[in-house]
């Protein structure tokens, strides 16, 4: 994105995402955009895409989450 400025000007760049953003996400799908403003003036917009896909994972359990927890505690320790 390219814009002339004039020496005293300055652009100023927002991001507009949503609270969350559900996966599956498939590489290239747009999840926000960024608009670029000189002043008040808005000059552009810009998609925000993914890089990557991201696959939906199955949620863990409580149990799941502790053991997790207590193997990276232990890694840790054991490492010393």
């Amino acid at each position: 994105f390219r814009y002339p400025t004039a020496e005293n000007e300055a652009l100023s760049v927002r991001a507009e995402l949503p609270q969350t953003v559900s996966a599956p996400v498939r590489k290239g799908q747009t999840f926000g955009t960024l608009v670029i403003s000189c002043g008040e003036t808005e000059v552009g917009r810009v998609d925000l895409v993914s890089a990557r896909s991201v696959q939906a994972q199955e949620p863990k359990s409580e149990t799941s989450k502790n053991k997790s927890l207590a193997e990276k505690l232990w890694q840790f320790l054991s490492a010393k």
